[in-house]
This record gives C-alpha cells, structure tokens and sequence, in this order.
C-alpha cells in the first residue's frame, strides 16, 4: 500500500479520540505504510449541553456534522459508537466494519452502594439515557433520576460534587478511556462502581461497539475497512439494529438489545420497549429476520 493519507472524522471528546486511536492501532498493524490523520468535528450534540437530546433531535445530532463532512469528501471515513449512528443512514453513507464488541454493559458508580437495591431511599440518580431511567425505576420506583449529560469526566465529577448521588456509564466507555480497573475507577478512588447485569439493565442497540462509516462508493476504503471487520459483532449488531428499526421508536422510548451467538449455528436476541420484554432465537445467515421478529413480539405486547 502507498503512504495515502486517511482523514478519519470523529467527535472531539477525549472517549471519542480514544475510540479513533483504537481504529487507527488495527488498521495499522495490518497497513504499517499507511498515515492517518485525525479531524475533530464538533457536533451539535457536542455543542448543546443544557437541552436534553430528546428535546434537540437525539443521539442523531452526535453523527449529523460528521456525516456531512464524508459526504462532502473533507475526510475518508468516520469512526462512531454504533450506539449513537440512526438505523438509516444517508443514501450516500454506509458502515464499512464494525470492530470486535467491547463489554456492552452499564456500570453503577456511587460513594455508598454495589447495587441498585443498595442505593438510599429517594436516592437521585443521573443519567441522560431513558432505557436506564426506566429499568432503575422499575426496580427502585422511590429513586430521583435526573437528566444528566457531558462526557465521562465531566459527569463524574457531577457525582463528586455531590449534584447527584449515583450515575450509570458504560463500561466499554470506561475500559476505553484506561480508567477501569477491577471495578474501580482510576483517579476516583473513594467511588464504588458495581457492572448491572443484563438481566438489571438491557443495553442500548449497538452498545459497546464502533462502527465505521464511509462513502458508498468508496471501494478502496470500503476493502481496507473491511479486514478490520468483525463478524461476530457485525451480525449481533444487525439484528438489535433491524429490531429498532422496526420498532420505529424515537430518542424518548426506553429501547434496550441484546444479541449473542448461541451456538455455531444461531443467534439469540433479548429486546425490551418500555420494560416489556422478549427473546427469540435465529439464524446467523439472516440476523434482521431474527431483529424484525423480536420487535413484533415485542409491539403486540406494546
């Protein structure tokens, strides 16, 4: 390969620049010869802090900037939490790979609980995400959850400050970031951080997994993208991402997915919608099948 320089775009958060350094490392230990040149783009989601996104247009606005930028060919492809990317994107774009799957799970941080039961009554929880408000209330209707939103310092040092007494985080976010170790957080010492189980707290569609998108036409891109491609991850996210598509639910409905191989041979997905819940199993040549049929397990009962 020659020394082509690739702009890759990307928010400017420090968890966004470590996800990109993540991309850069696997495609440079397959293309030692080839340059990457980083571009920050900030975004509307990035740019509006005091709104809640439901309120300003969804997580959509974390991608929308960006987009516009590789369509406009000011960079080569864009590296996304497939978490934030809609299920349509534009005509023009498509995700090129996704990368083997980081733990998708949340993670409870507090000063005083390893539990969501072990949080004080009337306990006030933040978090920006309506999938995690509804499950935490599900279980502990007496908590206070209030919208939370910044990048994983800036929310944990909400906490500190003492402006809420728990929050939620990802995992993979934390892991990322080379603050988590063994259920502790480096540099937050006096925290306690507990991960919730699948069964506590369904992830969102996609979560713990970057994506990369580029130009549909773009086949050089497309073939160096794809020798970083992971299968598993890629079919497990397909069919959480046919379910929300089906769904058609917005940024206020609390959606969670969960797709895991259940053998050689089939896939098994766990969905929720407004804390009702269902699981099918199908096979891994047809993962939408298996998405669009847990979604309408899941709206009849809705």
């Amino acid at each position: 390969m020659s020394s082509k320089i690739y702009r890759i775009g990307t928010r400017g958060s420090p968890l966004a620049l470590a996800q990109t350094n993540i991309v850069i490392q696997q495609l440079q230990a397959i293309y030692s010869s080839l340059v990457f040149q980083v571009v920050p783009i900030k975004t509307t989601g990035d740019i509006i802090t005091d709104q809640s996104l439901a309120d300003i247009g969804g997580k959509a606005l974390f991608a929308k900037e960006i987009e516009q930028a590789l369509i406009n060919k000011e960079i080569d492809f864009a590296v996304h939490s497939l978490k934030d990317l809609e299920t349509s994107l534009p005509e023009a774009l498509q995700i090129g790979c996704v990368l083997a799957r980081e733990e998708p799970f949340d993670v409870l941080i507090s000063y005083n609980s390893l539990s969501i039961s072990g949080l004080a009554k009337g306990a006030t929880v933040g978090t920006c995400s309506p999938r995690r408000a509804a499950q935490l209330s599900f279980y502990r209707p007496d908590l206070n959850i209030v919208p939370m939103r910044g990048n994983v310092g800036t929310r944990l040092n909400k906490l500190i400050k003492g402006d809420v007494d728990a929050i939620v985080l990802a995992l993979a976010g934390l892991k990322r970031l080379g603050i988590w170790d063994n259920s502790t957080i480096k540099g937050y010492d006096d925290l306690q951080a507990v991960v919730l189980s699948v069964d506590e707290m369904l992830p969102a569609v996609g979560q713990g997994a970057l994506a990369i998108e580029c130009r549909r036409n773009d086949t050089e891109v497309k073939f160096l993208l794809q020798k970083i491609n992971d299968s598993v991850t890629e079919i497990c996210t397909r069919a959480e991402r046919a379910m929300l598509f089906e769904l058609g639910g917005d940024c206020r409905t609390p959606i969670g997915a969960y797709a895991v191989f259940k053998n050689e041979r089939e896939l098994e997905l766990s969905g929720m919608i407004n804390l009702y819940h269902e699981k099918a199993t199908g096979t891994l040549d047809d993962p939408e099948a298996l998405g669009r049929e847990v979604a309408n397990l899941l709206l009849e009962k809705f």
